[in-house]
Order: C-alpha cells, then structure tokens, then sequence
C-alpha cells in the first residue's frame, strides 16, 4: 500500500484516510510508534497527496519538548535550566531529515510573566536539534540557559512554565521543503513546565580529599601560556588549564595572583573528554589574558589558582560530586608563550601535559571555595 501511494496509485481520497490514520497513531500515546507509519506520510508527499495541515500535525506529533531545570537549589541562586526535547518520544518516518529551532514566547514563575531580559528579543532562539533520516539518531542538539533568577527569589516549591515553540526545517525523501513549519507555543505538543524546591542550605554535592576513594583523589592539572596564530588570525593570548585524571566533570574556576592583588580571568572555551588511560575525565580550558596583559605590560610571572566552580556546583542542571580545593601553580612565566598551532597537547598520554610549573593542591572549607571567608 505504502509503494502504491509513493507511485500515485491511490485516489487522493484513499491516501487523505491513509494518511490521517497513520497521523492518528503518531498521535496517541498509548500505542507504540512504527516508522512504517511515518512511511505513509512520506509517500504521500512524495505523491503530492499530503495537505499543509496534514504536514504541520506531522510536524507537531512528532517531537515533544520539555523543561529541563535544576530541581532544588540554594535561595538566592539561579538555577541552571532550558528548553529541551523529550528524546523519548520521536515519531518520525525513515526518510524524513528533521533540524528545529527551539524559541521562547514567555517565561512564567508562580504564574507571574518573567521581565525577559533587554538582549532576550521576542522569538529568541534558545535551542536547536537536528535527526539524521534513516537513522533517528540526534545527530545535534544544544540549548541556552533560561533567565530564572525569579526562581531563587522565592522560597519553597516554584512553578515554572515556559511558552516556547518550534520551527522545524524538513528533507522528507531527499526533498527539502522550501520553508520552514513553524508552530506557535500552543501547538508545540509537551510540558514545557517543572518546579524547582528553593531552600535556604547549599545544594551542591561536595567532597573533602579524604572522602574520596583512592581512584578518585584530586586530579593532576598543568598550565601555560598560549600565543595565538595571527596567520589564522586567531584570537587574543589565552592562559590554558589542563586537568587530568578527574572523577567527574566539573567547572572550573582561574585566578591570577600578584603580588597581594588577586584578579579573576574570563573564560573563553574549553573541550573535555573521559576515558584517559582508564582514569577519569580531562579538561583543558582556556582563560582570557589580553586584558590583564595590557594593564600591566612586561608582566613576566603570576600565580595561578584553579579551584572548581561553588558557583556551578550549587546551579547547574545535574549536580556533580566538587572537589572542595584548590590548585595553585606558583611563577608561571607569561614571557615564554608556546604558539597555539605548534601545540600537539595529547591528553590521552600523562606526559602530554606541557606544564611549566607544578601544582600544590590545597584543601578548601566550603566558605572559602564560595568566597565567603
């Protein structure tokens, strides 16, 4: 039946009934999906027997989105949340390319609307997921934290609701459709809705050296100094964290000291991976130095301190166990830079590690590590 509809053998009454029985099932819940159904629909488009509203209730049934948020978090704090689609729900035919845009309308908490900030225009796109046809594989898939600090201004349990809707670009059989569906919040199927619990305690998940079992103690980390390629015309000269041998994945956190003067560096990117000779995760982050650089020119040697982030432990979507301690590497020169394209930093081996300096690890009380002794 499917080969006939693809081959336009089928009245148009017959492949509408087919179609919307096929939607149908897309549709409920209760009954497992089967891409052959989705077939249906692709081959009636094939056919140039699918209607627009029969497209856009394709569109709409077969993804889901949902709030993704932290659940509990210290009062006066704002939780670490975002759009994101419901992966257990995917309703798509084997030929059908999927990549969809995820935009916010409005944010509500405690059912009051949320003052978006100035850089948050109406239709803002906070998230983007792409399936590759064929496979029903998420081939990507990212989305930018939502501005929740209403959530850590309350106390108890928050309601959070978020108007968010889609707008999907498709390839169905090889053929790309000239525009994109777009479908307002009120057709976006899903609960893009949560609650967040607002205590007054720390919720992060922190760890004293000897809590940890001997696998795990705190990893090895290296730093230097980066100079930029200006042939690739490359950005500004970054400082370069590297850590290996964590135990989890956390953020971390890059201090200068001077003298008596301590300055905090902006992070400007960074790539991590796991699995290092059967160790834990690796980071290298990069921390940007051209301003501190221009205050203070001829600037030979600074300490470096690298502590994990209080911040992100007590905000971020998924708590992770947080090392409460610091590294600092004492005299690393900024006089010697090594050329970023001449650096093959290979994190997989331990002495890949173009350190300068050593590390002395030093144990942190939760105040310190947050700033507030």
């Amino acid at each position: 039946m499917t080969r006939r509809l693809g081959g336009g053998q089928l009245s148009d009454d017959v492949a509408t009934r087919l179609v919307d029985y096929a939607l149908a099932v897309q549709g409920d819940a209760a009954r497992p999906w089967d891409a052959a159904w989705g077939a249906v629909v692709e081959q009636a488009f094939v056919a140039g027997q699918l209607s627009d509203a029969q497209l856009e209730r394709y569109v709409q049934q077969a993804t889901r989105l949902r709030l993704t948020v932290r659940q509990r978090v210290q009062h006066g704090r704002t939780p670490a949340g975002g759009v994101d689609h419901d992966r257990s729900w995917l309703r798509l035919g084997p030929a059908t390319a999927w990549s969809a845009t995820v935009h916010v309308e409005q944010i509500r908490v405690e059912g009051g609307a949320v003052q978006l900030p100035r850089s948050w225009t109406p239709g803002r796109e906070v998230g983007r997921f792409e399936y590759e046809a064929g496979t029903m594989r998420l081939r990507s898939g990212s989305f930018t934290h939502l501005p929740l600090e209403a959530v850590g201004r309350q106390r108890g349990f928050v309601h959070v609701e978020v108007d968010a809707g889609l707008s999907v670009e498709l390839e169905i059989a090889g053929q790309a459709l000239p525009q994109p569906v777009v479908l307002p919040a009120d057709q976006v199927a899903g609960a893009v809705a949560g609650q967040v619990e607002v205590v007054d305690e720390p919720t992060g998940v922190y760890l004293a050296e000897a809590e940890l079992p001997a696998s795990e103690q705190p990893a090895r980390a290296g730093v230097w100094f980066e100079q930029p390629n200006p042939a690739r015309n490359e950005g500004s000269p970054v400082l370069v964290v590297a850590v290996l041998d964590q135990p989890h994945r956390v953020d971390l956190e890059c201090e200068v000291r001077i003298g008596q003067e301590t300055v905090r560096l902006a992070w400007v990117g960074s790539h991590s991976g796991g699995g290092v000779q059967g160790r834990g995760h690796y980071q290298a982050l990069r921390f940007e130095l051209s301003r501190l650089q221009r205050d203070r020119p001829g600037l030979e040697r600074v300490d470096v301190i690298v502590r994990p982030s209080v911040e992100r432990a007590e905000t971020a979507i998924e708590p992770v166990p947080t090392w409460l301690g610091e590294w600092v590497f004492e005299g690393v020169p900024l006089d010697a830079p090594i050329e970023a394209d001449r650096v093959s930093l290979d994190l997989h081996r331990v002495d890949g590690l173009p350190s300068l300096v050593e590390a002395k690890a030093r144990a942190l009380t939760w105040e310190e590590a947050a700033g507030q002794k």
